[in-house]
């Protein structure tokens, strides 16, 4: 699995900064306004110094005052709309990060808790399938003295109950809380990532989620197809007959195997992942 991406936000947030975002962010018909007013304010503000020199003014005191608030607040207005929104998103972003972060935290704990049940639930499963496929291979090896049908059928009947409704509601009970709490999880860390950050994470934990879904479905085709082959009638124990039954187990504990895999890979991620 690839390592996480680092933490491209700044070391430190300037005005600078936030005026340069503010004004990439803003909306162009703010952006325009912006200009206009900033524009017409330098035109009245070189106006006013070269009535200054002129001596334009006279014995006004007022008027060059009102001309003077008039011409500051012109430049102000767009400043104050443009950089005090940013500042204060930026204050209420970093006032909330402390608990957003706290929810990743404690999602990235519940889901990899989620899995470690579900990992250790098809532990449990692989181990009754092994025993199923090293009974049918038992079963056809040259040097046996014959094949037991006694320990066919008892092999037949556990892969049976393997695949059966029960089996499979019994798998889900451990796949729908990794679900719901990998939806947490997802949904914390696109709100944290608001501003850019973490987004390969974001992609390494949907892909991750995805595969494991993509094969909990595989598996669930898998069940159905051992459950109608198991669920025939072991009229004639023969070799190709055992062949398939072990095939369909191989199948099944491959499907296994797959799912501890991808299990494997989301505890690597709740462990590793920021």
């Amino acid at each position: 699995m690839s390592e996480p991406a680092p933490d491209p936000r700044p070391t430190k947030i300037t005005i600078g900064t936030l005026v340069i975002s503010a004004w990439r962010t803003a909306p162009p018909m703010l952006r325009t306004f912006s200009t206009w007013v900033w524009t017409v304010a330098s035109i009245a503000a070189a106006g006013s110094v070269w009535a200054d020199f002129a001596g334009y003014w006279g014995r006004l005191s007022f008027t060059p005052n009102l001309v003077s608030e008039a011409i500051s607040a012109a430049f102000a207005v767009p400043i104050a709309l443009l950089v005090v929104s940013q500042l204060a998103a930026y204050q209420t972003e970093e006032a909330a990060r402390p608990r957003l972060e706290a929810r990743v935290r404690a999602a990235r704990t519940q889901v990899a808790s989620a899995v470690e049940a579900l990992r250790d639930h098809t532990e449990i499963t692989e181990r009754d399938v092994t025993g199923a496929v090293n009974d049918f291979v038992r079963a056809t090896r040259p040097d046996a003295r014959g094949t037991d049908p006694d320990q066919v059928a008892d092999a037949v009947r556990m892969m049976h109950s393997l695949t059966d409704s029960t089996e499979w509601t019994m798998l889900e009970r451990y796949v729908a809380p990794v679900r719901l709490y990998g939806t947490y999880l997802h949904n914390a860390l696109v709100e944290r990532n608001r501003d850019g950050v973490f987004a390969q994470d974001i992609v390494e934990f949907a892909r991750l989620t995805g595969e494991l879904g993509s094969a909990v479905s595989h598996h669930k085709r898998i069940m159905d197809k051992g459950q109608a082959l198991y669920g025939r009638r072991l009229t004639t124990v023969n070799g190709n007959r055992i062949n398939e039954l072990r095939d369909m187990a191989l199948e099944y504990l491959k499907s296994i195997d797959r799912m501890q895999e991808l299990c494997d890979d989301l505890s690597r991620y709740t462990s590793v992942t920021p």
